[in-house]
């Protein structure tokens, strides 16, 4: 008898494994069609990576027949449609395959019934987090029945809630819909039925919403304030913040916020009344910061303000580790953000600053944060490299690319234990300015991003016998072939990684 070959087939699972690893997407999102075994082996072991998209009752997601046989379960699943009724019925035997290992669903609505938002969320009793955008809810009797308390879907979710294991929501759009209609919505997604939420996002502050102007949300909000690890708030009418300022987050790790102006320094027509009235905010504003004692990462984007007046509040925060501060304001109004006293948060390692013009501190009452090692900075028109190493002496993640101008030759000199640098290369001279890297001995990752991009001028880094890692992000021409192959450096193009024996043939148009 001849002996039977051997193919892929015979391989062991860990070794098929190994090999779809290293597959770009689509071929394996392909092989999962070839035999039952390798479809398994893929939903089971890359099945974090994939996305379910449903739309109207068409699978839209480009793969094989037999998308929702029983052997492919999905982890997460995006589901648009222009009615909730359609979702509901139209898709219920794709539901049927998808419930039981969904985890992370993403809604996306036109008009949905508040009703049918309890039946269809009811389908997902695994959720781990959910992403809503519901342009416009219909209250067809919820509204009555939801008073009384005798809405069925209610008495069902009693006692283990409606998404008993949903950590994070986020909804990201509750359009136009009437205070009733919000109502009915808020009483679905109480705190009862939702007891394991520790994460909320809420986008959904849009300009013409109704959302953001109903202080209902307030009252929803509260409920979940005691238990939340991460909030996450877009722009509120300036009579929501006393009421926002209010509440009390004791558990809260993560806060970002944005907020309009607190008083009207920058308006010098406004009625006489403000002043006082923005006092009074600025000290429920400081009050608010000094109760989040459990606060690890503040996000805060101030439209309208002088940073000043908010600077001591947020400096005196010691127990911080990461601060973003993004400054908007008016053309032609000047407004910096100053760094004098920053020293005083002596646990900060993370920060991050949005601003056209950084107000620096004299040199000889800097006290150096040596726990900083991340700094990114964007939009500022002039860095003193000079005075930010005094006062961030031990700098090692440096992220400029959103800046105007960055001279490289004092970036190089000032921290010259950089490990990872991002940098905008659609700025003069700096082509030929990048031979001052070669003096960042410890450049492990380097981040180029350009709209108008030439290889040729930068594929001299590849030869740096400290690079690992190499991002080429935006437009670029020409061809990579490095005279001095770094081989252990990996080169990324959009994201896209390149295998280092393919570098040669990589040409760019």
């Amino acid at each position: 008898m001849e002996a039977k070959e051997s193919g892929l087939a015979d391989l062991p699972p860990k070794v098929l494994v190994m090999i779809f690893r290293r597959m770009p997407f689509a071929d394996r999102i392909r092989m999962s069609g070839v035999c039952r075994q390798w479809n398994r082996l893929i939903f089971e072991h890359f099945r974090d990576r994939i996305l379910l998209h449903l739309e109207d009752g068409k699978l839209v997601l480009d793969v094989p027949r037999g998308a929702l046989c029983g052997d492919r379960k999905y982890v997460h699943v995006r589901l648009i449609g222009a009615f909730a009724e359609t979702l509901l019925y139209t898709n219920e035997l794709r539901f049927g395959a998808l419930r039981d290992h969904v985890r992370h669903l993403h809604l996306v609505v036109v008009c949905l019934d508040v009703d049918l938002l309890a039946e269809l969320l009811r389908k997902f009793a695994n959720l781990q987090s959910l992403i809503l955008f519901v342009e416009n809810f219909q209250f067809n009797g919820s509204v009555r029945i939801l008073k009384e308390g005798t809405l069925p879907n209610i008495r069902i979710f009693e006692g283990k809630g409606l998404l008993p294991s949903l950590q994070s929501l986020s909804l990201d759009q509750v359009g136009s819909t009437s205070k009733t209609g919000l109502i009915a919505f808020l009483k679905i997604m109480r705190q009862r039925n939702l007891p394991s939420v520790r994460h909320i996002t809420m986008t959904c502050m849009g300009k013409n919403s109704n959302f953001r102007r109903n202080p209902t949300w307030l009252a929803w909000l509260n409920e979940f304030a005691p238990v939340l690890h991460s909030l996450n708030i877009d722009f509120m009418h300036s009579f929501m913040m006393a009421r926002f300022f209010a509440l009390n987050f004791p558990n809260l790790k993560a806060l970002t916020l944005r907020m309009f102006a607190l008083s009207p320094i920058l308006f010098d027509s406004m009625d006489p009344f403000w002043p006082e009235l923005g006092v009074l905010e600025l000290e429920r504003f400081e009050q608010f910061l000094s109760r989040l004692v459990s606060l690890n990462s503040l996000k805060i984007a101030l439209r309208d303000l002088h940073f000043g007046e908010v600077a001591d509040a947020i400096y005196s925060m010691d127990h911080l580790q990461e601060l973003t501060v993004e400054l908007v304001c008016e053309p032609g109004f000047a407004n910096p953000l100053q760094l004098e006293d920053i020293w005083y948060m002596k646990n900060l390692r993370k920060l991050v600053l949005f601003c056209d013009h950084i107000e620096y501190p004299s040199v000889d009452r800097i006290k150096p944060m040596p726990l900083v090692e991340d700094l990114a900075l964007g939009k500022v028109k002039q860095i003193d490299f000079d005075t930010l190493k005094t006062l961030f002496p031990y700098v090692k993640i440096l992220d400029v690319r959103q800046c105007p101008m960055v001279p490289l030759p004092d970036l190089a000199k000032s921290w010259r234990s950089l490990e990872n640098l991002s940098l905008n290369l659609d700025q003069p001279n700096y082509a030929e300015d990048l031979i001052y890297l070669f003096g960042l001995r410890k450049l492990r990752v380097l981040r180029v991003f350009s709209k108008k991009g030439f290889v040729d001028r930068v594929k001299f880094v590849l030869g740096f016998a400290s690079l690992e890692q190499l991002y080429l992000d935006g437009v670029w021409k020409g061809s990579l072939q490095p005279p001095h192959l770094n081989l252990s450096c990996r080169f990324y193009l959009n994201g896209a990684c390149f295998v280092r024996t393919n570098y040669e043939q990589l040409v760019f148009g």
